[in-house]
């Protein structure tokens, strides 16, 4: 049957007319008598009638040479007319089938039925083929994802783990915090080893403030006694012994100062070791439930050795006064002779002195007489138990009294003699915890200021001499807040509008 249907396929392909088959699903091959018998062996098990209409459907649908330009395809055509055409034994002979020759039968129509069902079975099995593959990569986990959910499990399970501490929890966690390891427990030990420190940081730092403002409040004694004795050399004085002893303390507040501002530093360092440790060894007993390889126990015992050496012990924290470089006496002495020599001296001098002497002494009846307010002044006044303090003859302040000043627990701050506000001044001064300040001799406040009076936490402000509307908008704001604003009238209708449209704006 096979020899049949070869001879049949090679005469019907040596008729007038008809070229030689090329190239056929991307392979350069003629469709020979030996492919077809090869084909036969491949598919043995499919009936030799759908092979053989295959065959014949394929000849009545031959390819032209337009169609595939390759080596194959530019070969002549054969003309059964020049004679050259091989008989079709030579082409059983060459294809190496031996059969016995059979008449030619003209091809006949192909069964469109068995084609069909052929048609089906190999787009059922391209299908088939193709789901498989589908099914296989869809259920194939991904190299690539895998480290990645495998991390996020892992977090997941850390967090049940210390919602629901227990065996189970550990489990699930190699590496988890609440493990045997004990590394959770000292990561706590560090974070509350780190609080102690910003505590203790925060009371030094207060102490050292209250040096700092102890040398600037000599320095101002010493400036004031050098104008009045009228010294302006250092031979001068070294003789008066009010002076010396002022120097004296002001070279021993600088040691102490200095002795602080380090201590500070090494909690700062120590505070910021100990969170590149607990960093570090958080990110490793992250990665450890990802690899292998991680020492844990060597955290622990880097942790250990952290938290030991870095308490705040009185021995740590102490500084060797004598470590402490600071300026000589002499060094001290000339800055200040220079600075006494541009005083401005006032005849209101000596009464001032008075009052402060008063005011030291714990009776503040006077202190509205201040017509200047000196360092010391501000510190007595701010250290009083008085609720109201009245200030309206001082026509100046400066930052580092409003500073002092501003740590006054008392009620009602009235200074209706500054004519001026510094951004600097006001900066101190609304830091300032009371409810009620008056500046009612302010004739302008400057956009600075004003943005410091809007984040004021007092509940009254007064303004009543104010006339430019600069920085009116934070005014509004610190009124839209819930502060009693007092403003001259003409400058209240300027403001009223502004105001009304904030609240709208925040009712919206």
């Amino acid at each position: 049957m096979t020899s049949s249907l070869v001879l049949r396929f090679n005469n019907w392909a040596r008729m007038p007319g008809r070229v030689r088959p090329a190239k056929r699903f991307g392979s350069k091959f003629h469709m020979s008598a030996t492919t077809i018998h090869i084909w036969f062996k491949i598919l043995g098990n499919l009936p030799i009638a759908s092979c053989e209409h295959a065959c014949v459907s394929y000849a009545e649908n031959p390819m032209t040479e337009n169609d595939f330009k390759t080596d194959i395809d530019l070969l002549e055509p054969i003309d059964l007319s020049a004679g050259d055409a091989p008989s079709p034994e030579s082409a059983e002979q060459t294809d190496g089938v031996a059969s016995s020759p059979e008449p030619t039968v003209p091809p006949g129509p192909p069964p469109p039925v068995k084609r069909r069902k052929l048609l089906l079975a190999l787009a059922a099995l391209a299908v088939g083929c193709a789901t498989a593959v589908g099914v296989w990569l869809y259920a194939r986990p991904s190299p690539l994802a895998s480290p990645v959910a495998e991390l996020a499990s892992s977090a997941d399970e850390a967090t049940d783990s210390e919602k629901e501490p227990g065996p189970s929890g550990a489990a699930r966690s190699p590496a988890s915090f609440e493990g045997s390891s004990g590394l959770a427990a000292k990561l706590r030990d560090v974070d509350e080893l780190r609080r102690l420190l910003e505590s203790k940081r925060h009371e030094i730092s207060k102490i050292r403030q209250g040096y700092q403002y102890g040398i600037f409040e000599l320095e101002d004694e010493t400036r004031r006694l050098m104008r009045q004795a009228r010294i302006d050399s250092l031979v001068l004085a070294r003789k008066n012994s009010e002076i010396e002893l002022l120097l004296k303390n002001i070279q021993r507040r600088q040691i102490y100062s200095e002795t602080l501002e380090r201590s500070m530093q090494w909690m700062d360092a120590a505070s910021e070791e100990l969170l590149y440790m607990k960093r570090r060894a958080s990110v490793d007993a992250l990665v450890a439930t990802l690899a292998e390889g991680i020492d844990l126990q060597r955290h622990l015992s880097e942790l250990d050795l952290a938290l030991k050496k870095f308490q705040p012990t009185p021995s740590r924290l102490l500084i060797d006064p004598r470590s402490i470089a600071t300026p000589s006496m002499e060094v001290t002495a000339r800055r200040l002779i220079e600075q006494a020599k541009l005083m401005a001296v006032s005849s209101s001098d000596d009464r001032n002195q008075e009052i402060v002497a008063e005011v030291c002494s714990g009776n503040v009846m006077r202190a509205g007489e201040l017509s200047k307010l000196s360092l010391k002044a501000a510190r007595c006044l701010a250290e009083s138990t008085a609720k109201q303090l009245f200030l309206n003859r001082l026509t100046e302040l400066s930052p580092l009294a409003a500073q002092k000043l501003a740590e006054w627990p008392g009620e009602w701050l009235c200074l209706n003699g500054l004519s001026k506000l510094d951004a600097d001044v006001a900066a101190r001064l609304f830091a300032w915890q009371g409810s009620w300040i008056s500046l009612n001799g302010l004739r302008e406040l400057s956009v600075e200021a004003g943005k410091q009076a809007a984040g004021w936490n007092g509940r009254q402000l007064e303004l009543m001499g104010l006339h430019q509307p600069f920085g009116i908008e934070y005014l509004v704001q610190w009124q839209a807040a819930g502060g009693r604003l007092f403003v001259p009238e003409a400058l209240r209708r300027s403001i009223d509008p502004a105001f009304g449209n904030a609240s709208g704006n925040s009712d919206s």
